[in-house]
């Protein structure tokens, strides 16, 4: 039998890659490596076939071989900053992407991962672009146009509530979030040429939701039916999939009719048990809070007997109001130091790609946190890392949580807004001798309560990266400066310093809370949606009733 060369044995290699037995491909390509080991191309594959088996650190060490084979191999360059960006190595990505680009200005993808480097950094102009680049070289480049799509859809989210004025260009949505349509319409069509491309169902499932919020209600349906066609029966993504379809039902008043069935399963739901738990359980929290120090506490026999009711709409009354009654009573901060080793792995990756990213900006991590004073809205031990930046103004925390069952009521408004997940939040804060703070986070529009006065937090967009949220945070820093000349902003280059601010910036909230009569009407209408003339004046009520009990 003829012995094969080479090149036959590559072919064989590429076949196998492409054919999906990638276990296989490694074997063929380690035999070629191990005949030629100065090949700067066959590492170069071992790197590309080790990538697909999901072994990124095994993945830098290959391209590491291969730039030292080869410095000028473009792509090598553009893998190690992609690498980067997931995490693994220590490299400045955006150094290599340009060093790529210096060598093969034609690579396309080079361009994209620029764009996304660029866009993480605010330089919006630069990266719309880089983007436009990479298209003009490769028009097939499907990620570009989901990339453009995402910045499309960042730069269409308008606000929340009714701080945007109404107006032709402007979408309301059910839960108070407003778009800019031709921002969505842009959205639609970058989708709409990604999957011509290449059908992906993720980015179908993207397109589903800008459909429907656009009002193409039964476009939205359709793309909606094609995902589930492909999604297997027992994927848990499944049942929240259908959730999202079910509100482009009957020309969009799914949602609405969805909200309300929710919340009366939630009310019929509730046994006899349950019920008496619940006021047992809000009571023995609210004991808990005062033993603490927390301020507004009501004492065991005020609890049990003005707070536990058998009507169900009292029950939901009763859960609403307490919740709305600790925002202006909350405990004071108590973050005792932990070690990240004890914490879940989804925390301590957030954690850690934090670290990452925001080192890159000149923060320097203060330390790992156990915030004792949220145990009892906290589903279990949650990892907080505190940050400090080279400005000496600002510091940071991030932080991953697991969700705690919040109630029916809670569940339905975060069910809908598709926010029932694990939060990673980075929220970065800047305090000022004048008695106002800044507070900048990526929470999302999911909460309906806002603050005034000393306190101006603004909740972006979960997908804005930390990089995104410190730019945007030095800006409001500016504007602060501008509209108040004799604040100066306060040292905050210490632990001490940060958690004595964290003291100062819970009592500025409760003030505010307390300066409103605990909830504002909008706050409440958005959180009660529908059901808000049925249970307004019960929640009222008994937020009254709270306060009487307070003293």
């Amino acid at each position: 039998m003829a012995q094969t060369t080479a090149r036959e044995r590559l072919e064989r290699f590429a076949l196998e890659l492409r054919s999906g037995d990638i276990d296989r491909a490694l074997d063929l390509i380690d035999a070629l490596i191990e005949e030629y080991p100065e090949q700067a191309p066959l590492h170069w594959h071992r790197a590309r076939t080790l990538r697909a088996l999901g072994r990124p650190a095994e993945t830098l060490l290959e391209i590491e071989r291969v730039l030292a084979l080869k410095p000028d191999y473009a792509q090598a360059w553009l893998l190690r900053a992609e690498l980067a960006l997931e995490g693994e190595g220590s490299s400045d990505p955006q150094a290599d992407v340009r060093r790529a680009i210096e060598l093969d200005p034609k690579l396309a993808r080079a361009h994209l991962v620029l764009a996304r480097l660029l866009d993480g950094s605010e330089q919006r102009q630069a990266a719309a672009a880089a983007l436009d680049r990479a298209l003009e070289l490769d028009p097939r480049l499907s990620e570009a146009y989901v990339e453009r799509a995402r910045m499309h859809r960042l730069g269409a989210m308008l606000g929340f509530g009714d701080e945007v004025p109404d107006g032709p260009d402007v979408i309301r949505t059910v839960s108070g979030q407003r778009w800019s349509r031709q921002g969505l319409e842009q959205t639609r069509v970058d989708l709409e040429q990604a999957l011509a491309l290449k059908n992906h169902p993720q980015v179908r499932l993207q397109l589903a939701s800008v459909l429907h919020y656009l009002g193409a209600y039964d476009a939205a349906l359709a793309a909606f039916d094609a995902v589930l066609a492909v999604t297997p029966s027992d994927d848990p993504e499944r049942a929240t999939i259908v959730d999202m379809r079910a509100c482009s039902l009957d020309g969009g008043r799914g949602e609405r009719e969805q909200m309300a069935r929710l919340l009366e399963q939630g009310l019929l739901e509730i046994s006899a048990r349950e019920k008496a738990t619940l006021g047992h359980d809000m009571a023995a929290s609210m004991i808990r809070s005062a033993a603490a120090g927390v301020r507004g506490g009501l004492s065991l026999d005020q609890s049990m007997t003005q707070f536990v009711s058998e009507d169900p709409v009292d029950v939901l009354a009763i859960d609403v109001a307490y919740k709305i009654h600790a925002l202006a009573h909350e405990a004071e901060p108590c973050y005792v130091t932990t070690s990240i080793e004890r914490y879940p792995r989804f925390m301590r990756e957030h954690a850690e790609r934090v670290t990452r990213i925001l080192g890159a900006q000149g923060f320097r991590v203060i330390g790992d946190y156990e915030p004792e004073h949220l145990a009892e809205q906290l589903a279990g031990p949650t990892l907080v890392r505190i940050y400090a930046a080279a400005d000496g103004v600002t510091c940071a925390a991030s932080y991953s949580i697991e969700p705690k069952w919040p109630g029916w009521l809670a569940w339905a408004w975060l069910k809908l807004r598709g926010q029932w997940q694990r939060p990673a939040v980075v929220e970065l804060e800047t305090a000022f001798d004048d008695g106002g703070f800044l507070i900048t986070n990526n929470a999302g529009s999911g909460s309906p309560f806002g603050y005034r006065g000393k306190v101006d937090l603004s909740a972006l967009a979960a997908e804005l990266t930390p990089a995104m949220l410190h730019s945007r945070h030095r800006e409001r820093i500016e504007r602060y400066r501008r509209e108040h000349p004799h604040a100066t902003a306060l040292r905050l280059d210490s632990e001490d310093k940060i958690m004595a601010m964290q003291q100062r910036i819970t009592e500025a909230k409760c003030q505010f809370r307390q300066s409103i009569g605990l909830v504002e009407e909008n706050e409440l209408r958005l959180l009660l949606g529908a059901h808000y003339e049925r249970l307004a004046p019960r929640v009222r009520e008994k937020l009254r009733q709270m306060a009487a009990a307070a003293g």
